[in-house]
């Protein structure tokens, strides 16, 4: 059924007339796109689809289109993607930012619906809220886990009140589509990585390092940034920020209560290559069980002062703030837990330490 329903919408698409398109579209050199179960789009379907976008003010909201794009192979979608960007930008006129932009949110990967979002509040500075504008609607509608990740970044820690307003309306929209539940489930699958090992290290080449500590200080060897080439020094930056946010945001969760199912707690915390070296000089409770537990450099939960441990299948963990301690710990059993966290480092954050 699903195969003859794709058929039929083609043949719908082939008995209408020729489409115009903008000038600069005109030379784009038509590649193979595929329909998933069978077939390909002709040249006239690929203008149909393209035409759509920019009949709807690049939105592409029409449910027919829509569907069509569900049953598209996503790797042609995204050569397609490149191919307009790379038009446009040659173009290099203005009046292509909004289609250029949305056209990616409709036909991109998530790396290329990405491109550029970290720079979004340059824009802003720019006078280019506009374009700061369809940034968010785009990472809105897209709503994978990486574009809500940084919806939800921009609503709470923009620099610009006009940019955190602006993702804070549009995440609560999401919230009412997809559920709370869901749409903080996206946002942790979707925190920024980069290849560290279970150890802090990442080895760009057999002699060059750069090691992540639990404190989230990343440093690199050789100590010479002549060492490093201009590219390699850009990507130690953008993991300094990743780790400043992933930092942040871990901080963030403490004082907001939050807490994380068995899977949830185990792919956030013990299999992202960031987060699980800054979670290791913390301390967690699980609330069902009343257990205070730590995360062990040799993988995996384990009891505070006690033997390896695991998370039961309604647990319910939490990175612990001071204020839960009281009446769970005497004095000299703070002194303990501080001690025994302190041989994984310091934390990125005040926890124990922290002033109530």
């Amino acid at each position: 059924s699903t195969i003859s329903a794709s058929a039929a919408l083609l043949a719908s698409i082939e008995a209408q007339p020729a489409v115009k398109l903008p000038r600069f579209l005109e030379e784009l050199p038509y590649p193979r796109v595929r329909v998933k179960h069978e077939g390909e789009l002709s040249r006239k379907a690929i203008r149909w689809l393209l035409s759509r976008l920019a009949l709807e003010q690049h939105e592409f909201t029409d449910p027919e289109s829509r569907w069509l794009r569900a049953h598209l192979v996503d790797e042609d979608c995204h050569e397609l993607s490149r191919i307009l960007t790379d038009l446009a930008l040659a173009r290099g006129s203005r009046a292509d930012d909004k289609w250029l932009v949305y056209q990616r949110a409709i036909l991109g990967s998530e790396q290329q619906v990405l491109t550029g979002v970290e720079d979004l509040e340059q824009r802003v500075t720019n006078n280019g809220f506009a374009r700061a504008t369809w940034t968010l609607d785009v990472l809105d509608r897209h709503a994978s886990p990486g574009a809500l990740y940084w919806l939800d970044f921009f609503a709470l820690e923009a620099r610009s009140d006009a940019v955190r307003r602006a993702a804070l309306a549009l995440l609560e929209g999401t919230r009412a589509r997809l559920g709370s539940a869901e749409v903080q489930r996206r946002v942790d699958a979707g925190l920024p990585s980069f290849p560290f090992d279970a150890d802090g290290r990442w080895r760009l080449s057999e002699k060059k390092v750069v090691t992540l500590s639990g404190a989230g200080r990343v440093d690199y060897v050789p100590r010479k940034k002549s060492a490093f080439e201009a590219a390699e020094l850009a990507q130690i930056s953008a993991c300094r920020r990743t780790v400043d946010r992933a930092a942040r945001w871990l901080e963030r969760a403490m004082c907001e209560g939050r807490t994380w199912g068995r899977e949830a707690f185990a792919a956030t915390f013990e299999r992202h290559p960031i987060v699980r070296v800054l979670a290791r000089p913390l301390l967690f409770l699980d609330e069902v069980s009343s257990t205070l537990f730590h995360l062990h450099p040799t993988g995996g939960p384990r009891e505070v002062f006690g033997a390896t441990w695991s998370l039961g299948s309604d647990a319910s963990a939490r990175i612990v703030h001071p204020i839960h301690l009281r009446g769970r710990t005497t004095p000299g059993g703070y002194a303990e837990l501080r001690e025994l966290l302190g041989h994984f480092g310091a934390p990125p954050f005040p926890q124990l330490d922290r002033e109530v």
